[in-house]
């Protein structure tokens, strides 16, 4: 029995971890689909539509 609270602790700190590195992974790949999907439009910044770098190039 007092194998079960360090036992129970460890899987969880290791599920936690597991799930925030997944988190962090999908975080990524989504920036950069949507990166890829938005190169050469205007960005809207509260409301306010901004330039990015490469539009400032072009022009």
């Amino acid at each position: 029995m007092s194998f079960l609270l360090p036992a129970t602790t460890l899987v969880l700190v290791v599920l936690g971890a597991l799930c925030l590195f997944m988190a962090m992974e999908h975080d990524r790949r989504t920036q950069a689909i949507r990166s890829r999907q938005t190169a050469g439009r205007p960005v809207l910044v509260s409301g306010i539509e901004v330039q990015t770098a490469t539009q400032t190039q072009k022009s």
